[in-house]
């Protein structure tokens, strides 16, 4: 990914443009758990920035929340465990017995402490 500052700008740019409320409905990182990390952190910074100056950004979710199968997929002939795409906050794996089993990662506490502060009120402009 660029930085936090990037989608900061994205989502002001949208707000201004349509006068709407805007919400960041699906952000991740196709990285290692600290990358991702990483984003989680600048992205929320930049939604708490823009509500303090009045931006109307009324939401956050992190997308995916289990590792996921890439598009690529359904028409690639690799075994199935090569098209995981870890963006998550759980990762995931095939077992011994093909079975796929999923695992919190360090993020996992790092969203829970992000809900668990409120966001900054909307500040009037």
């Amino acid at each position: 990914p660029t930085s936090g500052l990037a989608i900061g700008e994205v989502l002001r740019e949208a707000a201004e443009h349509t006068g709407l409320p805007v919400m960041v409905t699906e952000t991740s990182a196709k990285d290692t758990v600290e990358g991702r990390a990483r984003w989680m952190f600048e992205t929320v910074t930049a939604v708490r920035r823009l509500r303090q100056e009045g931006v109307r950004v009324i939401g956050y979710t992190w997308f995916p929340l289990f590792t996921m199968l890439d598009w690529e997929y359904r028409t690639g002939r690799k075994p199935i465990q090569d098209y995981l795409l870890h963006l998550g906050l759980y990762e995931a794996r095939y077992n011994a017995a093909g079975v796929l089993e999923r695992y919190p990662t360090s993020l996992v506490a790092q969203y829970r402490q992000i809900q668990a502060e409120p966001m900054p009120d909307i500040q009037s402009a």
